[in-house]
């Protein structure tokens, strides 16, 4: 017992560091500095003890490595790079950038406006052929009423001048027909059409007619007011020549003594008087119109025989030979009128039939001719 209490102490640590066995194990400090683990105690007789075998490393992401203490070294971030740019070169970029989207939005804009322009126009366009083939189609159906019209006031003419000319009698109701025979078609009739769809040739034949037909509405009326003027004069006049009532004496020719080598002279007597064959009743003196002074003189007729040697004569005219030479101002007025009516309706309607020959020809188309062109147009241009 004794023995064992006097053996001298052995500084294990000493030992080892003398040794510098392999197989020592440092001083392993613990997680957080906690103090050290020490060496595992040697074996009796001082031997140290075996190295201990060697093993793989541990996986730092295996779950054991957390236990003991081990991390994981994460690989190194991804640096960022950053990019040094002076303000100059900022200002510029974002200038750059400006323009690239100014460019952008105004390409994206005429792009985006050429279509709308070109949906936009392609649909007005489309709209207005379809209204001007409607106006067209519209305006065929006007000129043919016009037309209708311009036909019904051709056979009232023609029926009046008939009845004037050839009946001898004067047409009591043609004034107040014409009066209600407006041919209506004027400048009116083309506001808000549309004339894309119609040939030019169409369009200037339907501003000569409109200019026609105005002309013929103003000649209506100055035969209805012709007509009013004239219808008591005209009457009487015809009524007078129906009764194959004898005309009156009205002119006498006057010769006198002094200047019958040289010639006559011709006046009205101042009293008419009618004188028929079968009763002459002629007066033997007449007073006419001193158509060389002033005043009415007495002048003995003329009965045969020599002339009396001192004054004058006067023989009586026959009524027809000189109303035949010098027309009468009735005559004359249904002449004129005769005439207006006839010019008014040739150029409305001719009369493909007539044979006078006192009447020139007018080579131009008559106005329902041009209306039925006309009409023919305005029908290619609606599609019908």
């Amino acid at each position: 017992m004794a023995d064992e209490t006097k053996k001298p102490k052995i500084d294990l640590r000493t030992r080892l560091q003398k040794m510098g066995a392999a197989g020592v194990i440092p001083p392993v400090t613990l997680p957080g500095g906690t103090g050290a683990i020490p060496p595992p105690p040697s074996l009796p007789g001082g031997v140290p003890p075996p190295p201990f075998p060697s093993t793989p490393p541990l996986d730092p992401d295996h779950p054991l490595a957390l236990a003991a203490g081990v991390r994981s070294v994460p690989p190194p971030a991804h640096k960022a790079q950053i990019i040094e740019m002076d303000e100059h070169t900022v200002a510029a970029a974002r200038s750059s950038v400006r323009n690239q989207m100014l460019v952008v939005m105004v390409v994206a804009c005429a792009v985006f406006t050429g279509v709308g322009w070109t949906a936009g126009g392609a649909s007005e366009k489309s709209a207005s052929a379809v209204k001007s083939r409607q106006d067209a189609g519209a305006l065929a159906e006007e000129v043919k009423k016009a037309r209708d019209s311009l036909v019904a006031l051709a056979d009232k003419l023609d029926a009046g001048r008939n009845s004037l000319v050839k009946d001898k009698k004067f047409p009591q109701d043609l004034s107040k027909e014409l009066g209600g025979m407006t041919i209506d078609f004027d400048g009116t009739k083309l506001a808000g059409r549309r004339f894309s769809g119609m040939s030019k040739e169409a369009t200037q034949m339907l501003l000569d007619f409109i200019s026609s037909v105005n002309g013929v509405n103003d000649r209506r009326k100055f035969v209805q007011a012709l007509l009013a003027r004239l219808q008591k004069p005209i009457t009487d006049q015809l009524q007078a020549a129906a009764k194959n009532a004898p005309l009156p004496v009205q002119w006498v020719v006057v010769f006198e003594k002094e200047t019958v080598a040289s010639g006559a002279f011709l006046t009205p007597l101042a009293t008419p008087f009618i004188a028929t064959t079968s009763t002459p009743n002629l007066p033997p003196k007449l007073t006419v119109v001193n158509i060389r002074g002033s005043g009415n003189v007495e002048v003995p007729r003329y009965a045969g025989g020599n002339f009396p040697d001192k004054g004058a004569a006067a023989v009586p005219v026959i009524p027809a030979t000189f109303d035949a030479a010098c027309p009468s101002e009735t005559r004359g007025q249904i002449a004129q009128l005769g005439q207006q009516i006839l010019s008014l309706k040739a150029e409305i309607q001719k009369d493909r039939n007539d044979a006078r020959t006192d009447i020139v020809e007018d080579t131009k188309a008559d106005l329902v001719e041009r209306a039925d062109k006309l009409i023919a147009e305005l029908q290619k241009a609606s599609g019908t």
